[in-house]
């Protein structure tokens, strides 16, 4: 037993010390990073930034207003107006800010700044687009990718999409039929249901469901 107490010892120690570096990565990427960028881009009287909130960003607003029965862009709407006097919007999705173009005027200076330079899509890593990473919203902006958005975009016009709306009628009778007099619903949740329906008809037709 002696003999196994410094290697015990020496373990305890190792564990505390990764516990330590996870927890002070955690913290440089969740909270320091997001308050030095806020605080870089807080000097600017036309960028809006989302108050603070750790871990989860304005993630955290999506989450509220989806468990209120919102839409999840609800605090979006609210905001308009506040929009209105900014030509930038900056909000952290999580650890990562995001920017949205506000004004005319900033999508004038945005052109200007990209004008000759090649801006093209960043490739995923994650998920579905680390297995796909020919797949339409990774390859480059070539004419090949041109062209199979383009041959993607006209499956979703109207002429193509019309032949669907009885299926989409017949969707909605179905759940509204389930709905009980004098019950109460979440619109988010009944929407949601409806879209998931719809879309796995289109894909794998009304026998499959």
């Amino acid at each position: 037993i002696r003999m196994e107490l410094p290697y015990i010892w020496f373990t305890v120690k190792l564990l505390l010390w990764m516990l330590v570096i996870v927890t002070a990565y955690y913290l440089y990427e969740f909270i320091v990073k997001p308050l030095c960028t806020r605080k870089k881009y807080s000097k600017y009287a036309n960028v809006m930034i989302d108050p603070f909130v750790p871990v989860l960003g304005g993630i955290k607003y999506y989450i509220k207003n989806v468990e209120g029965g919102k839409a999840s862009y609800a605090h979006l709407v609210t905001s308009a107006d506040k929009f209105s006097k900014y030509d930038v919007y900056m909000e952290f999705e999580g650890k990562f800010p995001a920017f949205k173009i506000l004004s005319e005027e900033a999508h004038i200076q945005f052109n200007k700044l990209s004008d000759g330079v090649n801006i093209d899509r960043g490739t995923e890593i994650y998920s579905v687009g680390k297995i796909a990473t020919k797949g339409l919203f990774n390859i480059r902006s070539t004419e090949n990718h041109a062209l199979r958005k383009n041959t993607f975009v006209k499956l979703l016009g109207l002429n193509f999409a019309s032949r669907y709306i009885p299926m989409i009628h017949e969707t909605v009778d179905e759940i509204v039929s389930t709905w009980k007099a004098g019950s109460e619903y979440k619109s988010v949740l009944q929407m949601n249901k409806v879209t998931f329906m719809i879309f796995t008809k289109v894909l794998f037709g009304k026998s499959q469901v």
